[in-house]
């Protein structure tokens, strides 16, 4: 009878890498984030998703956090982690970074105007100097981009390319319009063999339009921005002073961290499940 094959040494088992959810961190497994300081637990990581949402702070401690929702953004004013000139990006700034004080749906519940930049009570619906009236932004996934779907990208692509071939917005905007439709027409079905014809609708076919207006000519950035129904962001700060630290985007559903600087609000790590 043949010997048995030497049995092979014992290897210790690869400790393997993981991936923070949160921050996008890579390290050896552990039960939370060497980075960010998020759980690497079931119950943290559905808490972080709850609080997320389009809006983003910016925090260069942190600068790979998720974003957080409307919800979230409002109570950490509440708490005092968001101040005036903490700076930010969401839905009414087109996901360009602006002064908290100067974005329409956040400035007036830190007691500015986004419009005209004068003191106003956050519990007002508009603004009492300049007449601009105060919103909410309560949906949970909506970017609030410039140009929100393929065609008008595409448009806007277009554009973009004519105005560098040296054509005025104007004209840049009619040929791309021109050149690449905005509006489809969905055609009937075709009745089925035996089938009783229905009667002529009253209305026309129906119509999908996808585009929505050029932005209107003038600065590159405005024509982006294309915020003329909240005229802000151009707004200067009167008087603002240096700008602190922006605070973290989480709420305080997690272990707290180490004691925060003086310039810096302290930002509550979230907390994920840990991977496969």
């Amino acid at each position: 009878m043949p010997d048995a094959p030497p049995a092979a040494p014992d290897t210790p088992a690869s400790p393997g890498l993981i991936v923070c959810p949160y921050c996008g961190h890579v390290q050896e497994r552990s039960h939370r984030c060497n980075a960010c300081g998020g759980l690497f637990e079931p119950l943290s990581r559905k808490a972080t998703q709850i609080a997320m949402g389009p809006w983003y702070i910016r925090d260069k401690q942190n600068p790979f956090r998720p974003g957080c929702s409307y919800d979230t953004l409002l109570a950490m004013i509440k708490a005092g982690r968001i101040t005036p000139t903490t700076i930010l990006r969401g839905p009414t700034t087109r996901q360009f970074w602006a002064v908290a004080r100067n974005v329409p749906g956040i400035a007036h519940h830190l007691g500015y105007c986004h419009a005209c930049g004068k003191h106003v009570d956050p519990n007002a619906k508009q603004c009492p100097h300049c007449g601009a009236k105060f919103r909410t932004v309560h949906t949970r996934d909506h970017l609030g981009l410039a140009y929100r779907h393929t065609k008008d990208a595409e448009r806007a692509q277009r554009e973009l390319q004519l105005e560098r071939q040296g054509l005025s917005p104007d004209e840049a905007a009619r040929q791309a319009a021109q050149e690449i439709p905005t509006t489809k027409t969905t055609a009937p079905r075709p009745a089925k063999p035996g089938a009783s014809t229905p009667a002529p609708a009253s209305t026309p076919a129906h119509t999908e339009d996808t585009a929505e207006a050029s932005p209107a000519p003038g600065d590159l950035l405005d024509q982006v921005l294309d915020l003329s129904e909240f005229d802000t962001l151009s707004t200067p700060l009167p008087d603002a002073g240096p700008t602190p630290q922006p605070a973290g985007q989480s709420l305080d559903f997690t272990p707290a961290d180490p004691a925060p600087t003086p310039d810096a609000a302290p930002a509550a790590p979230p907390a994920p499940a840990p991977l496969p």
